[in-house]
């Protein structure tokens, strides 16, 4: 005898496989996290097709593992660099977003480059072929190797400023607040956010973030204990970090500081708008 299929069972067999369905969703999304995260594609960065004038490929040692450890030995991570063309001359230090590498972003790259400045772009562990996994601290520890790197090769007096791209405006913030004894002449945020949590909330309000989610960037609370003059913009219709993070990030920051929101920027498009220039403007202005 074949069984007949109320409405309210089959509303209830429908509901658990939902149930299901989501815990699924839920379940891959937080095994997946370090990848959505850290989008690091793309092989070890081809320098030479970039075209990019003066940079040169250089190694730095940085330890991947627990130092205390007897089997820990440093790593090396790739990444490009060059002084500036005469001493005295700024150095930025380049942390870029979560996707791709640094081969990505020569036109960024050029426009520093043409003003004679020096230019470090810092290949985190786990990008570009080096070794590693992706982390917040991690990435924090390779941008504080950068820096020391840079001190030795420059001076204890050279001005250094960073230009950190989204996440990698993240990485510097924590590497600031960490390490009071930095001394950085200048920070620029492209298209910032309040917290990474915030951020994953907000492209996926359906998740239970704070309960799935591994890492955490704290700009917010960060920022209050940051003094170096900032220079904050965004993209009004951007659809990744809304404007409102920036606008809320400026707001916790401490003087000397200043905000450019440009109205037909996206995520992607700020610095082609005349993002980079501005940043260029901000830090010839640090240099007087």
């Amino acid at each position: 005898m074949k069984r007949k299929w109320d409405a309210r069972e089959i509303s209830k067999q429908l509901l658990w496989l939902l149930i299901l369905t989501y815990l699924g969703v839920v379940g891959s999304l937080y095994l997946l996290q370090n990848y959505m995260i850290f989008r690091n594609y793309g092989g070890p960065p081809d320098l030479a097709a970039t075209a990019l004038p003066r940079l040169k490929e250089i190694h730095i040692p940085v330890f991947l593992c627990d130092q205390l450890k007897p089997d820990c030995k440093p790593s090396e991570l790739l990444s490009w660099y060059t002084p500036p063309i005469r001493p005295g001359m700024p150095t930025i230090l380049y942390f870029h977003g979560n996707g791709g590498n640094i081969a990505k972003r020569p036109r960024i790259a050029g426009q520093f480059l043409e003003q004679g400045w020096g230019l470090f772009m810092l290949e985190y562990r786990g990008y570009g072929g080096n070794p590693g996994k992706p982390t917040p601290d991690g990435l924090v520890v390779d941008a504080k190797v950068a820096y020391k790197y840079l001190r030795r090769e420059l001076g204890p007096n050279a001005p250094i400023h960073i230009y950190g791209e989204s996440i990698g405006g993240a990485v510097a913030i924590q590497m600031m607040d960490q390490n009071p004894d930095i001394k950085i002449d200048s920070l620029v945020l492209y298209a910032p956010f309040t917290r990474l949590g915030d951020v994953v909330k907000y492209l996926y309000p359906w998740l239970p973030v704070d309960l799935i989610l591994k890492y955490d960037f704290n700009n917010i609370d960060r920022i209050k204990n940051i003094h170096t003059p900032l220079y904050i913009m965004h993209g009004e219709i951007d659809n990744f970090v809304p404007v409102q993070m920036g606008r809320k990030l400026f707001d916790a920051a401490n003087n000397p500081k200043q905000i450019w929101i440009d109205p037909d920027s996206n995520h992607y498009s700020l610095w082609r708008q005349g993002g980079v220039k501005k940043a260029i403007e901000f830090y010839s202005k640090q240099a007087r």
